[in-house]
């Protein structure tokens, strides 16, 4: 894992420690991991796809679909909803990988098509409103403590470490670098590049789905807008930490920390009382320097060129 994260880090850390007395307190560094936990799994989910050489961007429209099929099934109980509500995910994420890993199709055109679709069928389901939950033991898997944790942040944690053992000690991960880095070589090695395909797109959207759940307990509500600039967030940290977008390269070890700067910016950002527009630019321009930063030594930027004797 390359350094410039952990420094960006650690200066961000130091300066907003300096600037805003409240920074360190508990409670904030809480609410910081709280505020990346529903990011970050997605995120997860994100780095599977990307380590293929794909990208997934209905994983927003998914996170609605769920969380909006999980308030509407409340009355039959917290876990047969979330059963149904993560079967819905399931299903997208199940047609995204038979359209690109089956019919070879571009990741990037099916995944905004079924963003779209599934969309439309959240606005149908919810008729364009909010959907109030029930309340109650509704509210325990998204608002619920763990030893004085909140719940979202154990399941990014657990979520995280799961992905971290999969991709770093099965077959099932190797799989996954070894298509990104070569599906010619992956051919030859008669690795199953399409069933390793589909898996992922399905991991991804039932991360995505599961994200939902969490968010609608926590919210007590079903959004049907709710996850629109979650494909961005999650790509942004997968980039940031460092996971090549040509596949086969980074991890999940990369893109949680890069989630951790995101959401100590974020929350810097926001004690500074700095404008949201402003804050988008922010972040953009530091996806930008680190990408620069990144293709530096093949491009030869930081190579000294010398003058003919």
């Amino acid at each position: 894992m390359k350094p410039r994260l952990w420094i960006l880090l650690a200066a961000l850390i130091g300066m907003l420690s300096f600037l805003e007395k409240g920074f360190y307190r508990q409670e904030n560094l809480l609410n910081i991991l709280l505020q990346v936990s529903i990011d970050g799994i997605l995120a997860c989910g994100m780095t599977l796809v990307v380590l293929t050489s794909g990208l997934d961007l209905s994983i927003g429209s998914v996170m609605a679909l769920s969380g909006v099929v999980f308030v509407m099934a409340a009355e039959q109980g917290v876990w047969a909803a979330g059963v149904f509500a993560a079967l819905a995910g399931l299903a997208v994420g199940t047609l995204n990988g038979f359209l690109i890993a089956r019919l070879h199709l571009n990741s990037l055109i099916v995944t905004l098509g079924t963003m779209a679709v599934v969309q439309g069928v959240v606005l149908w389901l919810s008729r364009g409103y909010p959907l109030p939950g029930p309340g109650g033991d509704f509210e325990m898997p998204g608002g619920g403590f763990f030893l004085y944790i909140p719940l979202p942040i154990v399941y990014f944690a657990c979520v995280a470490t799961t992905c971290y053992l999969l991709l770093r000690f099965t077959q099932w991960g190797r799989n996954i670098y070894a298509i990104g880095g070569s599906r010619g070589a992956s051919r030859i090695a008669q690795i199953p590049i399409v069933a390793t395909e589909w898996s992922v797109y399905a991991v991804s959207a039932s991360l995505a789905a599961f994200a939902g759940i969490v968010l609608a307990s926590r919210l007590n509500t079903g959004s049907p807008i709710i996850g629109q600039d979650a494909p961005l967030q999650a790509f942004v940290a997968v980039t940031l930490g460092g996971t090549s977008l040509s596949g086969g390269k980074g991890g999940i070890g990369q893109t949680v920390l890069g989630i951790l700067v995101l959401g100590v910016l974020s929350n810097g950002l926001n004690l500074l009382n700095v404008p949201p527009a402003l804050q988008w630019g922010i972040k953009g321009s530091l996806l930008i320097i680190f990408a620069g930063l990144e293709n530096a030594p093949r491009l030869g930027w930081l190579r000294v060129q010398k003058e003919p004797a």
